[in-house]
């Protein structure tokens, strides 16, 4: 089921953020001729809680990705050339991130430098 929106209270004070947007989860940007999709979901949690057969895993991740991501985009349903990343905790650790390049369809990793920002 999807989650309730945010009540329109809080976008009253969080709309004063400059060069803030808030997007839904997922969200849907259009690049040129690709259509990036950006979820927020802690999938390794929930696998971990349930382990299944990779097969099932599979059935139930296509049927999950055809509810949540409806209409799908044509490089999910093909599977093909599809970039998939998984930045981990950003907190948790170096402060690590992807970038994304649209053009070569890459992922970069970076991680933001305390002793620099501290400078």
């Amino acid at each position: 089921m999807p989650r309730p929106h945010l009540p329109g209270v809080l976008f009253k004070y969080l709309e004063q953020i400059p060069n803030c947007i808030f997007a839904s989860n997922p969200v849907r940007i259009q690049y040129a001729n690709q259509e990036i999709v950006i979820l927020r979901n802690n999938l390794i949690e929930k696998m971990c809680r349930c382990v299944l057969y990779i097969s099932l895993f599979l059935m139930l991740y296509n049927k999950v990705l055809r509810t949540a991501l409806s209409p799908r985009p044509s490089s999910e349903r093909s599977a093909i050339r599809t970039v998939v990343a998984n930045p981990g905790s950003f907190s948790n650790g170096s402060f690590g991130f992807h970038v994304y390049l649209p053009f070569d369809r890459k992922i970069e990793d970076s991680a933001v430098d305390l002793e620099a920002a501290e400078r």
